[in-house]
């Protein structure tokens, strides 16, 4: 450059500082923040999904540093080395010689989120296995088979309220489902009329499921039992009187008739 003050030149040289910037871009389906060690980078994805470095003078060190939330994992791409974790991950320029650009990708976790399977005989849960993003939940289909009842259904943070749908609470790691389920019981009535004759035992409950019982007829003085039947029994006129297996709620009944008299002469 020539300086002319006054009639008197002089010539000067002029330096140019040159300089460079940092690009970021982030994607995915995950989420967590980008900051730079210089260039004022920072931010948060997916808030915000890119940013450019203040200028930086060449020869410069540049480390970009993203850190996830509880939720994901990141990578990146396009850096002159890359160091860290998946949670927290750097990428470094060295000896900045023109712009640069890297990419952060955030990806959400996902779990596998099992359930136990019962004997098969007693019922079944479906699906056997699920793998569920973050944050989400999970639903199963809990089915006892006919002579089984749920008793509970539990795991991975949900709350059954009976019925054949379990849902988990909010998934934020591996976890496992699983239900109990016990045989069904039932109730056995009986009917008698009571100055005729009795049944023993005259009622009974929590009868599991397949189940014999034995009842004994007795008839009162002057009469003769009669007839017995219901829960899938047959009376061949002696005690016990003994049921089929119980499948169901059901009844033993009893009749009664008046004992014949024999005159002789």
């Amino acid at each position: 450059m020539i300086l002319d003050i006054g009639g008197v030149s002089d010539v000067f040289s002029v330096t140019t500082m040159v300089s460079y910037t940092v690009s970021v871009d982030a994607n995915g389906t995950g989420s967590g923040r980008i900051t730079s060690d210089a260039g004022s980078i920072d931010y948060f994805y997916p808030a915000v999904s890119s940013a450019t470095s203040t200028p930086l003078a060449i020869g410069s060190n540049v480390t970009l540093t993203a850190t996830t939330d509880a939720s994901s994992t990141v990578s990146w791409a396009g850096c002159g080395s890359t160091g860290g974790t998946d949670t927290v991950a750097t990428c470094s320029f060295s000896g900045l010689d023109g712009n640069k650009s890297a990419t952060a990708s955030f990806k959400l976790n996902s779990y596998t989120v099992d359930a136990l399977p019962p004997l098969v005989i007693e019922g079944s849960i479906s699906p056997a296995s699920q793998i569920v993003d973050y944050g989400s939940t999970a639903s199963f289909n809990v089915i006892a088979e006919p002579e089984y009842t749920i008793v509970s259904v539990d795991g991975c943070g949900g709350m059954w309220a009976g019925g054949n749908s379990y849902v988990t609470g909010v998934i934020t790691e591996n976890c496992t489902v699983q239900a109990s389920f016990t045989l069904n019981s039932y109730t056995i009535d009986t009917i008698a009329v009571a100055e005729q004759g009795s049944i023993s035992p005259s009622y009974l409950h929590g009868v599991i499921h397949g189940d014999i019982v034995e009842f004994d007829i007795t008839a009162e003085p002057g009469y003769d039992v009669d007839s017995v039947s219901g829960c899938g029994g047959s009376w061949d006129d002696s005690n016990p009187y003994t049921t089929a297996a119980i499948t169901e709620n059901c009844t033993v009944e009893a009749t009664f008739v008046r004992t014949e008299c024999s005159f002789y002469t």
